[in-house]
């Protein structure tokens, strides 16, 4: 199900190309709302399905560089948001293990 506001993001997204498109052709489109659907639909159909997984294929050098940048992070959290540091940890501990 797609939320209220990334409906609203989507819209707003289509009227500013649709502007353009309507610019390109010289006329006003009077079938902007097939449009409209279309364009939406395909951006929809772009997104990962909620819960996805994603793969990031990286290179040993992006690897490492990946873990040097969570690991400095790490050291220099200043502030405590316990969620988002216990999730940060569990993600780098599962990135070494890779």
């Amino acid at each position: 199900m797609v939320s209220e506001d990334r409906l609203r993001t989507l819209l707003r997204v289509a009227e500013s190309v649709h502007q353009a498109y309507e610019a390109e052709r010289g006329e006003p489109d009077e079938d902007w709302p097939a449009w409209y659907a279309s364009f939406i639909v395909e951006r929809l159909r772009e997104e990962p399905e909620a819960g996805a997984s994603h793969v990031v294929a990286l290179d040993d050098d992006e690897h490492k560089l990946l873990l040097a940048a969570v690991h400095a992070y790490l050291d220099d959290f200043g502030h405590d948001e316990a969620d988002v540091l216990r999730r940060l940890k569990a993600l780098y501990a599962r990135l070494q293990e890779a």
